[in-house]
């Protein structure tokens, strides 16, 4: 449960890449063409309101999977190439608004025509994953239109699920909406913001009802289920020592029912409380090694399954399954003594005339 939990908290940690909070998504159908086609006007009078800072498109939600393009691949010094790589359509605004940090080259702008359809920014892992040692002088083309070179490098963020590993990316410019409205606001302003936007979509959208929900709340509820998952099993683990310290407590009262007399013998001939204590606990305690080391292997082998759905996950390590063992050497100790010891405090007189 410990492990778990400390994944758990490694996966809600983790390095996003971006900056989620404050941003509120609003789903644009492309069929809307009132707000597809009139991004910068809806911009504009969103904008008009301090309360919103930033305005960005985008056809995919960072946290979530997003779409798949091939791509004819001519790279300096390799063979032509064909790959399916993973895509987003965003507007040149979408790496400031998200606070992703360009790493070489520059950002899509509106003062260069060329972006429209001929230029590409790729993350890290695309780099490494193809092998460009020339990047910027490596030429896309896609079924979209798009064929011209990279002129971004963006560092690596998780585009997609954390249970996925980062892949290979590309984004490709679209001055239009095309899926996604993020709209950054100031902190404490969500109830007037959401009054404004939706004033705004019911100007331009008589077609659809507003679709919108915050960035941040939509990764909690990405995690919630583990988060769920965690809790019952933290409740069945907590059932499961209760009942093992039961049956541990019935086997050490029959047991002592059995050598009653023995301990009797034993603090006559000059036993202490703690000879007595050891005498009868040692047994029990091998038991529970024994029981340790088969339970273990199985437990770290469940783990490491559960843990390969993250992409960003914590390793095991042998102080881990220590701790846990010492844990349940101190339960199962603490139980032993609560039987035992007023047994071995008992009067041996009393032991001696057990027929």
């Amino acid at each position: 449960t410990n492990h778990s939990l400390q994944q758990q908290g490694e996966a809600k940690n983790a390095e996003l890449g971006f900056n989620k909070d404050q941003i509120l998504v609003v789903s644009v159908p492309t069929s809307d063409s009132s707000f597809v086609k009139q991004f910068e006007t809806v911009k504009h009078e969103l904008t008009q309101n301090p309360i919103i800072t930033k305005i960005a498109g985008t056809s995919g939600i960072p946290g979530k999977i997003s779409g798949m393009l091939l791509h004819a691949i001519e790279s300096p010094g390799q063979q032509r190439i064909e790959k399916g790589i993973e895509i987003m359509m965003v507007s040149n605004d979408f790496l400031d608004m998200m606070g992703m940090k360009l790493l070489k080259g520059r950002n899509f702008s509106p003062d260069f025509k060329i972006d429209d359809s001929a230029s590409f920014i790729v993350n890290e892992t695309a780099i490494k994953s193809y092998g460009w040692k020339d990047p910027f002088n490596t030429t896309l083309a896609n079924g979209f239109g798009y064929n011209g070179k990279v002129i971004g490098i963006v560092k690596d963020f998780h585009y997609s699920s954390l249970h996925q590993p980062i892949s290979p990316l590309v984004m490709l410019l679209d001055r239009r909406l095309n899926g996604n409205l993020l709209i950054k606001i100031q902190a404490g302003k969500e109830r007037e913001a959401l009054a404004h936007v939706e004033k705004i979509w019911s100007k331009y959208s008589l077609k659809y009802p507003m679709e919108a929900f915050f960035l941040d709340e939509m990764f909690e509820k990405m995690y919630r289920n583990e988060e769920k998952m965690m809790q019952i099993f933290a409740y069945f683990s907590l059932l499961s020592i209760l009942i093992s310290c039961l049956g541990l407590y019935a086997l050490v009262s029959f047991s002592l029912e059995q050598r009653t007399k023995e301990m009797g013998i034993r603090k006559v001939l000059g036993a202490s409380i703690p000879d007595l204590l050891l005498v009868i606990s040692k047994d029990f305690l091998v038991l529970i090694l024994i029981a340790s080391v088969f339970a273990f292997p199985i437990a770290g082998y469940g783990m490491h399954q559960w843990l390969l759905d993250f992409a960003s996950r914590i390793p095991l390590q042998w102080w881990m399954f220590f701790l846990a063992m010492a844990l349940v050497f101190l339960v199962a100790v603490f139980t032993l003594f609560i039987k035992i010891l007023p047994a071995a405090r008992a009067n041996p007189v009393l032991a001696l005339k057990v027929e």
